[in-house]
């Protein structure tokens, strides 16, 4: 019996194996949620069913099984398993009391928490094995425009949650005056500026105050023609007391991450 789990914080199609004295996930899971795995002391042996038929494993896994409001610290054993992303066995559902009930079709642990299998049709869909037609387009377009609706309806006009502050900028000189020039925005983009600073005032991502001086803004056309606009800091720049610290080797850092399997 198989329903959709959280493992970790990200769905995962499971199945509940009773015959199973082993919990275990895919490696193809653990590597696309970014699942910490460890290497084992020595090789693992895995028994299969029939005779003769074994498999091997050497890496596993601490990680949580959300069950409601509880999560529930699991260890997996990483295996390649084919279609499902874990399976759960028989300790595990021994110690979280699991009943699969065949004859209404549910999952139950804990004796309160229900889990509907997932069926064939919903799990057609996520894998991307379901052949539409053109009948679909107006259920899939609905279903669609109401799960990503947070990307759909373009970008929020708040503010983003504010992070604490970890970095400080050293002046040299603190009281200096700036000389600048006064910029001019092409007749070509003043639609598009006014429309922009509209918009970001509203949204108060631009507040407009008064300052003792303000470095320049430039409006610039992109290569569609569309405005973007940036702050000349050059002067600020030269006024500023230099980072020494090296900018991390790139190369080394892309090696570092090739050589790790997960």
């Amino acid at each position: 019996m198989t329903c959709l789990l959280k493992i970790g914080g990200h769905t995962a199609h499971v199945m509940f194996d009773s015959g199973s004295s082993i919990d275990a996930i895919s490696p193809h899971f653990a590597n696309a949620c970014s699942i910490k795995v460890f290497e084992l002391e020595s090789q693992e042996h895995l028994q299969l069913g029939t005779i003769g038929s074994r498999a091997k494993f050497e890496f596993g896994t601490w990680s949580p099984v959300t069950v409601g409001e509880t999560n529930v610290d699991t260890w997996w054993d990483v295996v390649n398993i084919d279609k499902y992303s874990g399976i759960i066995g028989s300790r595990w559902m021994r110690r979280n009391e699991v009943v699969l009930d065949y004859i209404r079709d549910l999952i139950i642990i804990n004796a309160e928490l229900l889990f509907f299998p997932i069926n064939e049709t919903e799990l057609e869909e996520q894998s991307g094995t379901v052949k539409y037609t053109n009948t679909d387009i107006p259920r899939l377009r609905t279903k669609w425009i109401k799960e990503y609706k947070d990307i759909l309806a373009g970008v929020p006009e708040t503010l983003p949650p504010l992070r604490e502050i970890n970095h400080r900028i050293q002046l040299i000189d603190e009281n200096k005056r700036y000389n600048y020039y006064m910029p001019h925005c092409p007749d070509s983009l003043k639609v598009q500026l006014s429309e922009k600073l509209e918009r970001y005032s509203r949204a108060q991502w631009w507040v407009s105050t008064t300052m003792p001086q303000a470095a320049p803004m430039l409006c610039i056309p992109k290569k569609n023609g569309k405005i973007r606009t940036i702050v000349d800091y050059q002067q600020q720049n030269e006024n500023t007391v230099k980072d020494v610290t090296p900018f991390p080797d790139q190369d080394h850092i892309r090696s570092d991450v090739a050589r790790h399997k997960y």
